[in-house]
């Protein structure tokens, strides 16, 4: 157990007890003392008492398959990883979900309780060719790239551009 003290020092009065394994919320700390809050219990108490709880964030695969292994004793900035869980059928990974906001692969955030991490998926585009957009004479993967390019608004259609009506 702690002593919680009014002051930072041992001359200060003391204001409750802390039990040992309880969790505290600390507002602000030097080397040798902290302010903290426990319950209703506000005050200080030495930094030799308090000992910093590491956090396990684990991972949802949320309709997905597999498995990713929990990381545990993690505290402060995280990197997000690269989804390993099987995408569900006619699906692929979008980003994690952590609370409700959504990350990408890479982000850093801050973890300072237990997370679950969540896959989140969107549908897997696909694209029905309607014929030979490139004017070419053939339809094939060229006429796939060129629509495809043009939906995800890379580049705007030059001429010639085929419409299925014209094929």
């Amino acid at each position: 157990s702690a002593t919680v003290r009014s002051g930072h020092g041992e001359g200060f009065d003391a204001v409750g007890t802390i039990p040992s394994g309880a969790t505290v919320t600390v507002f602000a700390a030097s080397d040798e003392w902290a302010h903290i809050k426990y319950e209703s219990i506000t005050g200080y108490v030495p930094m030799n008492t308090l000992e910093r709880r590491k956090c396990t964030v684990s991972f949802d695969a949320n309709g997905g398959s597999g498995t990713m292994a929990d990381v545990k004793n993690v505290l402060g900035k995280y990197s997000l990883p690269a989804c390993k869980f099987k995408a569900p059928a006619g699906k692929e990974f979008r980003a994690w979900k952590v609370g409700n906001r959504e990350y990408i692969v890479g982000a850093r955030i801050d973890i300072s309780v237990d997370t679950v991490v969540v896959a989140m998926w969107k549908d897997v585009e696909t694209v029905k060719m309607l014929g030979d957009v490139n004017a070419d004479g053939s339809v094939d993967t060229t006429d796939y790239i060129r629509v495809r390019k043009y939906f995800l608004q890379e580049h705007q259609f030059e001429e010639p551009f085929r419409t299925a009506a014209d094929c």
